[in-house]
C-alpha cells in the first residue's frame, strides 16, 4: 500500500459527506527554493509519481486524489502554508514537510484541527511524540523516514565498531535539524563511552569552516560526524581539502543530497551515510514505477536520467554494501558514467534493494 493510500484512508472516513466524485484534496508542503530545495523536490516528485497511479487505477474510494502543493521555506511561512492548507485549501490530510524547525512548528496546525500528517522528509525523534497526550487521544502525526534517533546510533556505529575510530568530531548546523542530531550523535558517543573531541557549529549559508576544522584536527580527530544539509556539507568538504586533511566525514542521510554532490566534486569521495531504503527494492512492482518516474523526471539531484562521473546522482551512488547495514557510501567512480539512459538489467543505473 502507498504512503498517499496510508494517508488517504485515514482521512476518507471524515469526508463521507462529499460530493461522490469530488476530489480528496492532500496538501503537500515542501522545501522547493532554497538550500533544502533538492530534497523537497525529489520528495514533491514521487509524490506526484504515486498520485498519479492513484489515480490511474480508479483514486480512493472512486474519488480522484489533488495535490495542493506550497513551499514552505522557514518557519513562519511553514506555519502559514499548514494554515492556509488547513483553513482556506480545507485538505483532509498533508504529505511532506522537510525541514525539521518547519515541521515542529507547522504540526500544531494539523494537530489541532485533527488532518492527519505524513512527515516524509524531517527526521527529529521529537516529531511523531510532541501530541503523544493530546485532549481529544489522538496523534495526527506519522513519519515515513528513519528517525534521528535511529539513525544517530547506526553513524556513531559505523565510526566506532566498523571503522575502529575512538576520536570523533562532530559538526552540525545552527537549525532545529542540527541540534537535535547533536544531542543523538552526543548520547550514542556515550554509550561506547566516548565523548566527542570536538563540536563544530555554523550557520545556514557558512564560509568559513577552516579554524573550527582546526581545533577538530588539533584534538586528534579522526573522523567527522555530521548533521547539516548540503550546501553547507559541501563547504565542509572542500575545507578538509584546502586544509590537506583526509578525515571520512560519516553522518546522516543529507550527505547524499545533490547539492552535496554537486558542490563537493571529488572532495566528496567516500562519504558514508545512513539511508531509509526499501529492504527488497527489486520487485517487478517497483520496477513499474520507477522507471517511469526516471522518463518523467529530469531535474538534476531529483531522480535524473543517468550518472555521471564525479557527478553520479542517487541511482548510481547511493548503493547498499551488504557488509555495512544500513549505510551507503559514495564510491570514488561511477561504473555507469556515461551510458546512455535506457532502464534495461545491465547495469546502467545500479539499482540495489537500499534503494
Amino acid at each position: 500500500m502507498t504512503l498517499l493510500k496510508i494517508v488517504g484512508l485515514l482521512c476518507v472516513c471524515g469526508s463521507a459527506m462529499a460530493a461522490p466524485l469530488a476530489p480528496i484534496r492532500i496538501g503537500v508542503p515542501g522545501a522547493y527554493s532554497g538550500g533544502s530545495s533538492p530534497m523537497g523536490l525529489s520528495m514533491r516528485n514521487g509524490i506526484r509519481l504515486a498520485t498519479a497511479e492513484i489515480n490511474r487505477t480508479g483514486g480512493l474510494l472512486g474519488r480522484p486524489v489533488q495535490l495542493v502543493e506550497r513551499d514552505d521555506g522557514g518557519v513562519a511561512r511553514g506555519v502559514r502554508v499548514a494554515q492556509e492548507l488547513v483553513n482556506k485549501e480545507r485538505v483532509v490530510a498533508a504529505v511532506g514537510l522537510v525541514n525539521t524547525g518547519v515541521a515542529l512548528a507547522a504540526q500544531k496546525t494539523y494537530q489541532d484541527a485533527q488532518v492527519p500528517v505524513m512527515t516524509a522528509v524531517a527526521t527529529a525523534a521529537i516529531l511523531t511524540r510532541q501530541f503523544q497526550n493530546a485532549p481529544h487521544g489522538y496523534n495526527y502525526i506519522f513519519r515515513f523516514a528513519a528517525a534521528d534517533d535511529l539513525q544517530a546510533p547506526l553513524i556513531v556505529k559505523e565510526a566506532v565498531e566498523r571503522a575502529g575510530y575512538r576520536k570523533l568530531a562532530i559538526f552540525a548546523d545552527n537549525t532545529n535539524y542540527g541540534y537535535q542530531g547533536v544531542l543523538e550523535l552526543q548520547k550514542s558517543l556515550a554509550r561506547y563511552g566516548l565523548r566527542p573531541t570536538f563540536v563544530g557549529r555554523f550557520n545556514l549559508l557558512e564560509r568559513d569552516m577552516a579554524s573550527q576544522l582546526g581545533q577538530a584536527r588539533r584534538a586528534g580527530t579522526q573522523a567527522i560526524l555530521t548533521y547539516a544539509i548540503g550546501p553547507e556539507l559541501a563547504e565542509l568538504a572542500n575545507t578538509l581539502n584546502r586544509l590537506d586533511w583526509r578525515v571520512p566525514l560519516i553522518g546522516s542521510w543529507t550527505l547524499s543530497m545533490s547539492n552535496f554532490i554537486d558542490n563537493a566534486g571529488p572532495n566528496g569521495d567516500g562519504a558514508r551515510m545512513v539511508q531509509t531504503f526499501i529492504q527488497e527494492g527489486n520487485t517487478p512492482r517497483l520496477s513499474r514505477r520507477f522507471w517511469p518516474l526516471t522518463r518523467a523526471i529530469s531535474t538534476h539531484g531529483a531522480f535524473p536520467h543517468r550518472c555521471r562521473r564525479r557527478k553520479a546522482t542517487t541511482l548510481c551512488w547511493c548503493w547498499h554494501r551488504p557488509s555495512a547495514g544500513p549505510f551507503a557510501r559514495r564510491p570514488r567512480h561511477c561504473p555507469g558514467a556515461g551510458k546512455p539512459e535506457n532502464a534495461g538489467g545491465r547495469g546502467d543505473y545500479h539499482l540495489q534493494p537500499a534503494f
